[in-house]
């Protein structure tokens, strides 16, 4: 079974999310250049959760039956990419809708759509970095937009839009990252309306669990990374 972090747990103060991986070096050129290259294939997710309030007993349990699931063995979860302002912006101008009699709402508020997920159109290869996505006519990406991709190998899987490289039709080609870490094949969902990767909790390694002080409003702290155990 695969936990899941819920969205409304807490309001952490701080928030961060980025790639962190490894890289070789071949030592400094007689121009003062390093010589550097990725080793982890692309990198890989970690989301740091600081400054969680602890403010209720209920909020004590909660946090408290997350760490026995953790530190227990169960430690890969569906950390949620509370992505705000990041997320795919995909709200098409909305029309008027008339009744029966042709006339809108007293308040004149006209019925709005959004898209929450587009498709892949053909397959992608493993390590793949392009990908073309049908989405309904009308809607655009521009860059930035976090998505996830669902496979049968490691599950959902968090990536972002780097760069749009042509987009017509309702169907835009983009540059993403980190690369794929599966294969994907054509008709694979594209979330955009909830970003989320399989993790695990640094905790689960061996490092002490957040501490707080149980008798008084507290804060404590959890750093999720990216798995594929």
């Amino acid at each position: 079974m695969v936990d899941r972090v819920p969205h409304d747990f807490a309001s952490p103060g701080v928030l961060r999310w980025g790639l962190v991986g490894s890289f070789i070096s071949g030592g400094q050129t007689i121009y003062g250049e390093t010589q550097e290259r990725r080793t982890d294939g692309g990198g890989a997710w970690q989301a740091s959760f600081q400054s969680i309030p602890i403010l209720t007993t209920a909020d004590a349990r909660a946090w408290e039956a997350m760490m026995l699931r953790f530190h227990l063995g169960d430690t890969k979860v569906i950390v949620p990419r509370c992505a705000g302002r990041m997320k795919a912006d995909f709200s098409r101008p909305a029309a008027f809708v008339p009744h029966s009699d042709e006339t809108p709402f007293s308040d004149e508020m006209p019925y709005a759509s959004a898209l929450l997920a587009g498709s892949l159109s053909s397959d992608i290869s493993l390590r793949a970095t392009i990908a073309t996505i049908v989405l309904e006519p009308g809607y655009a990406l521009v860059g930035g937009e976090s998505f996830t991709m669902t496979g049968p190998k490691y599950g959902d899987r968090l990536y972002g839009v780097a760069s749009v490289l042509s987009q017509s039709g309702g169907v835009a080609t983009v540059r993403f990252g980190p690369p794929a870490r599966e294969a994907y094949a054509a008709g694979t969902v594209v979330d955009f309306a909830d970003p989320r990767c399989v993790m695990r909790a640094q905790l689960a390694d061996g490092a002490d669990w957040g501490d707080y002080d149980t008798a008084w409003h507290a804060s404590t702290s959890i750093v999720f990374r990216e798995t594929f155990r």
